[in-house]
């Protein structure tokens, strides 16, 4: 059931509400926490944590396993500033799975992310169905 003032689809209100405070020199976190607790009051669904998550206790004798997740692991400027991290990370720590977290294609620096990583993977753009993702298909889940 749909609730008035209730946001079902996060990624449909326009992002670019916080992006520039970055450029005016001032400390926002007091802003950007006020943000994040209207966003998880307006939208459950954002506070979700997988299972394993909250189980969660450092391994033992194994890679820690890591995450990079962006909409913009493509040839778009977080792709090319980011695209040498994942090769930058020590591989005998970590276990690296690259989130492409929209439709991000395939083109030249997509493909270099990819190749240097342990596994990369494209999620649907919708919350309800990344959350569902999330709660069965994750490769770490039998942390």
């Amino acid at each position: 059931m749909r609730h008035p003032g209730a946001l079902h689809q996060p990624s449909t209100v326009d992002a670019g509400l916080s992006f520039y405070l970055a450029y005016h020199g001032v400390d926002d976190r007091a802003t950007m926490e006020a943000m994040a607790r209207l966003y998880r009051a307006k939208c459950p669904a954002l506070t979700f944590a997988a299972p394993h998550v909250r189980a969660w206790t450092a391994p033992e004798r194994r890679r820690i396993r890591l995450g990079l997740a962006s909409s913009y692991f493509r040839n778009h400027t977080i792709g090319k500033l980011y695209r040498s991290l994942p090769g930058a990370l020590d591989r005998t720590r970590f276990d690296i799975t690259l989130i492409h977290t929209s439709p991000t294609g395939k083109d030249p620096v997509a493909d270099e992310m990819d190749a240097l990583t342990d596994r990369s993977l494209r999620l649907r753009p919708s919350l309800a169905s990344c959350s569902r993702w999330a709660r069965s298909e994750l490769p770490w889940r039998r942390c």
